[in-house]
């Protein structure tokens, strides 16, 4: 007999052809034990969630709050991908970090407290990267995500290989060594789909901008960086052509900028000026005192539809959530008077409401153009059936699909059954 080690994968086959017919083939395969990977209880994660409509994403945040009461701390890791895998991402989001379900259930406990408002996505939200001059703040900040984002070190690794082939690590400058910070950072953020449209850097920076946009090579950014630290500081706020370009974007809707690195130089400068946007178009990259993670960046980013690759999660089974909170639509005539006297009470709902809604559910749309004809936005005729059907149970007017199909124009068949439904009162 062959001892077969337990690390290796086995097949057999097993085969039977009979006289009487039978025929059947068998393949049998072991399963192989996989080492289980040490997952830290306390890991942060980001937890996403999403709606078609302002008021239906709250509605979501209100069922996870209660839903989640009944939850154990070791469901955190499969609630947070089945948020982030499973489920169909809509325009109005909200995504929060928390390193349990009780973090999580308190961060949702806020949002149902706060008047907050929600806005959807712009699609057309374009990012920009900048670069900063000094950052006396970066390589401290940056020591601890390196430590926990192996992807990230593993670039600033190789970068800072590259570079002391060109340059000797004894003569390396802060400037030089913040080079190589910025050029990981954002490389990083690349790598995971968050894509600016624009580089721009200011002084030392700069090299950093021109190099990550490949405009420059490694050698000549790696001198430029040197230049520019020998060439006496000026403020951003004095470079008329650099704020100038700044200021376009802040007031460009749906433009977001991002510092890479902590909030400095630029923050500085947009800070100053009332006329821009606000804080909400301006995000630095690590704005915490211990970036252990850039999580509420990334969920910022997707909230504002920017980020397309969500972070890495372990591969864990989904698990049951409450599903989407759908409009609340009662079409059924719930006065009692109606049935004693034998009156349908037009009041309750008039006809272009009644359409309205009913189209909406039907195609699952949010908004409509009452003069459009109902096939432009897919209706079949299994949607017209289902509508006529809808109309006779509530109007009792006998409505049929010749009706619609002779007025396909929205308007039209719904001024068709109000003359309907006034002919009959």
């Amino acid at each position: 007999m062959t001892s077969v080690p337990q690390t290796k994968r086995i097949h057999a086959t097993v085969s039977s052809f009979g006289l009487g017919g039978t025929n059947a083939h068998l393949v049998l395969q072991n399963w192989c034990e996989t080492p289980a990977q040490a997952v830290q209880e306390n890991e942060r994660r980001l937890f996403f969630f999403s709606a078609k409509t302002p008021l239906a994403l709250r509605q979501q945040l209100d069922a996870h709050y209660h839903a989640l009461a009944t939850y154990a701390e070791a469901d955190k890791d499969r609630i947070a991908y089945t948020l982030a895998q499973r489920r169909a991402h809509f325009p109005y989001r909200c995504a929060l970090a928390a390193d349990s379900v009780v973090a999580l259930r308190a961060s949702l406990a806020k949002l149902r407290d706060a008047d907050m408002s929600f806005t959807p996505i712009n699609m057309e939200t374009t990012l920009v990267f900048l670069y900063p001059d000094r950052d006396d703040k970066l390589e401290s900040a940056l020591t601890h995500l390196l430590a926990c984002q192996p992807n990230l070190r593993q670039r600033h690794q190789r970068l800072s290989q590259d570079v002391a082939q060109i340059c000797e690590p004894a003569d390396w400058t802060p400037a030089l060594r913040q080079f190589i910070q910025q050029v990981s950072l954002s490389e990083w953020l690349i790598e995971q789909s968050i894509s600016p449209v624009q580089h721009i850097g200011y002084l030392t920076g700069a090299a950093a901008a021109q190099y990550v946009a490949r405009i420059i090579s490694l050698e000549n950014a790696v001198q430029q960086v040197i230049v520019a630290e020998t060439t006496p500081e000026q403020t951003l706020a004095g470079n008329s052509e650099l704020s100038e370009i700044l200021a376009n974007l802040a007031v460009t809707e749906g433009t977001l900028m991002l510092e890479i690195g902590r909030a400095g130089t630029f923050s500085i400068l947009y800070h100053q000026h009332a006329q821009w946007v606000g804080q909400t178009v301006f995000s630095p990259m690590l704005n915490t005192d211990t970036p252990e993670d850039i999580l509420p960046l990334l969920g910022t980013l997707w909230q504002r539809g920017v980020t397309i690759c969500l972070p890495e999660m372990p591969a864990v089974q989904t698990i049951g959530l409450p599903g989407y909170s759908f409009d609340r639509v009662r079409y059924e005539i719930q006065s009692s008077d109606a049935r004693e006297n034998a009156m349908l009470p037009v009041s309750y709902l008039s006809v272009s409401d009644f359409v309205e809604k009913t189209w909406r559910s039907l195609l699952c749309i949010d908004h409509y153009d009452e003069h459009a004809v109902i096939f432009e936005y897919g209706a079949t005729s299994m949607h017209v059936i289902s509508f006529v059907d809808s109309c006779n149970h509530i109007y009792k007017i006998g409505l049929t699909a010749a009706d619609i199909y002779a007025r396909p124009a929205i308007r039209e068949h719904s001024e068709f059954i109000s003359e309907c439904v006034d002919g009959i009162l």
